[in-house]
């Protein structure tokens, strides 16, 4: 089972995260900015800035937009964090999260 499942071309529920790392909870209050990566065997997705919900304890979320889940599929996903000293960090680091993007019945 995937850690989200949506279906092709669909924008609500939004991606809802907490990052963590070795440590614990990711204080994203020095984030620039985090955006989302996906990728599956034949499609890359690399989308606009998330949302903070909740900065210090590493919390966002990302609201779909038309066009980002196009394409049906299993996805690997990670966050990349980038950090107002110019630093990138990229979570999860030793894995990734999965998306799975589902056929819809409507042909068009």
């Amino acid at each position: 089972m995937a850690d989200f499942e949506i279906k092709r071309g669909d924008t609500w529920p939004p991606l809802e995260a907490q990052l963590t790392g070795e440590s614990g909870v990711i204080d994203l209050t020095d984030a620039d900015s985090v955006r989302v990566n996906l990728r599956s065997d034949t499609v890359s997705i690399v989308t606009g800035p998330v949302d903070f919900v909740d900065r210090a304890a590493g919390k966002l979320s990302y609201q779909w937009e038309t066009g980002d889940l196009a394409v049906a599929g299993t996805y690997r996903g990670e966050f990349e964090i980038h950090w107002n000293t110019g630093d990138i960090q990229t979570v999860p680091n030793d894995d990734y999260f999965t998306v799975e993007v589902f056929q819809d019945l409507d042909p068009s």
